[in-house]
């Protein structure tokens, strides 16, 4: 079985918690669209998302950590952080082949559920490929390579090979990455190590109003202060769009995927 873990940003951080609500629940409905019945998903947050959408594979587990300051990039960091720790551990009731963080405003294939049952003692996959969407356009880019380095929806690891914190100790953690709790050693018995999905994993959503998911401020900090790489970032940005292709119903269908402007 495939666990999702959803971190949700707190309703005292968000411009719109309308808009916040609207974003997660597009991507609860993309979770809950596999082929597969073998998943479940749980959101990890300080307020419960108002929204309409239930699903009997979806449940809530609530944190009380300390809000960070809003403009506190590192913070902010740290909160969602810290939720992905709380539902790996929470996702252990569940007695999971393997888990995999998915930020609250993107969308994942139908096909994930279904891949593990069919490879369930893999220790897992990055997302070599994937789609990158511009919430509100009918096209669509699909970046064929380091899909992973733009977006954090892009793992799936196996629950044994996680070393997980006692849930008394995640609000003093300072945990970087979800990828610093996978166990090289254990990768290292298994000699193997984790393998690029073969086929586009998830949709990475560039969202127009500011409410983006906090790994994607790490990016926009990265560009402030390392000038060099902005003429890079520019210039894929301006390849994507070239290279963009239309927003087909097959791949709205695959990813749950429809606009919100």
């Amino acid at each position: 079985m495939l666990v999702f873990v959803v971190p949700l940003k707190s309703r005292r951080l968000a411009k719109s918690w309308d808009r916040v609500a609207r974003l997660c629940e597009r991507t609860l409905k993309s979770i809950c669209g596999q082929n597969s019945p073998a998943f479940k998903a749980i959101v990890v947050c300080h307020e419960k998302p108002d929204i309409e959408f239930q699903h009997p594979a979806v449940s809530y587990v609530n944190v009380d950590f300390p809000l960070p300051v809003f403009d506190d990039q590192s913070g902010l960091n740290r909160d969602q952080h810290r939720k992905i720790a709380a539902g790996f551990i929470a996702a252990g009731e569940f007695r999971p082949s393997h888990v995999m963080a998915v930020d609250a405003d993107d969308c994942i294939s139908n096909k994930l559920a279904e891949w593990i049952e069919r490879n369930a003692k893999s220790p897992g996959w990055f997302f070599e490929s994937g789609y990158i969407y511009r919430d509100g356009s009918r096209r669509i880019y699909r970046k064929q390579e380091d899909f992973y380095h733009w977006c954090g929806t892009s793992n799936i690891v196996r629950y044994d090979l996680l070393q997980l914190p006692d849930r008394a100790e995640i609000a003093r953690l300072d945990v970087r990455s979800f990828r610093h709790l996978v166990v090289k050693e254990k990768l290292a018995e298994e000699g193997a190590a984790l393998a690029p999905l073969p086929f586009p994993g998830a949709v990475y959503v560039q969202t127009k109003r500011g409410e983006a998911t906090h790994t994607r401020g790490v990016i926009a900090w990265t560009l402030r202060r390392r000038s060099p790489r902005v003429l890079h970032y520019a210039k894929q940005s301006i390849l994507d769009l070239l290279c963009s292709e239309p927003l087909t119903p097959a791949i709205e269908a695959e990813f749950g995927l429809y606009p919100l402007e």
